[in-house]
């Protein structure tokens, strides 16, 4: 691969509007590459009468449209790189107002030495801001049966244990006791041939 292209990516948020979406593309060169060339190219789309931009992110240098959105949107994706990877954006002191369809346009362009590869696509999100965070019933079943589950296995942690101590404490018994009766056993037949011998006159 001789070059890699790039970039831009777009949000949109909900608006009563006719607007004109411009997006670019950057080309980038390897520094390995002999020759550099570097390309760039616009297009515009007309989009839907609810759509209007709200942020940019073109060769490092993020822009913000709306101005609802000023000093609200930070950029939490790829740092430091040209080859961007992670194109995650935050929003901040999040309102009610924030509310709607988010949609974002991913484009990239790979430059070999014959021929270009062009791929592009789009993501919406919806979201919904809620006065108060809500979880999920299959979220909170999961976390109880977690719990269930891990004091279910050190309750028969300690039950084998407990198992185990008298099982073992059962087999030293009894092997003391055989060990006792063996030594009882041989003790009395040890002292016979003693007993036999007869002092001669």
């Amino acid at each position: 691969m001789d070059q890699h292209c790039w970039l831009c990516f777009v949000f949109f948020h909900e608006m009563f509007a006719e607007v004109l979406l411009t997006y670019c593309t950057y080309c980038y060169t390897s520094p390995a590459q002999s020759a550099p060339m570097q390309s760039r190219t616009c297009r515009t789309n007309r989009l839907r009468l609810t759509e209007a931009p709200l942020y940019s992110y073109v060769k490092g240098k993020p822009a913000i449209s709306d101005p609802r959105f000023f000093d609200r949107l930070k950029w939490n994706g790829s740092n430091h790189t040209e080859d961007l990877q992670d194109g995650s954006i935050v929003i901040l002191n999040v309102t009610f107002n924030d509310t709607g369809t988010y949609k974002c346009i991913f484009k990239r362009t790979l430059k070999y030495s014959n021929f270009e590869f062009q791929t592009s696509s789009n993501k919406t999100v919806v979201v919904k801001v809620v006065p108060k965070f809500t979880r999920g019933l299959a979220s909170i079943l999961s976390e109880v049966m977690m719990y269930v589950s891990i004091v279910g296995l050190q309750v028969w942690l300690v039950i084998e244990m407990v198992y185990c101590y008298r099982k073992i404490s059962a087999a030293g018994e009894e092997a003391l006791r055989e060990s006792a009766a063996e030594y009882l056993a041989v003790a009395p037949e040890s002292k016979d041939p003693v007993a036999g011998v007869q002092v001669a006159e």
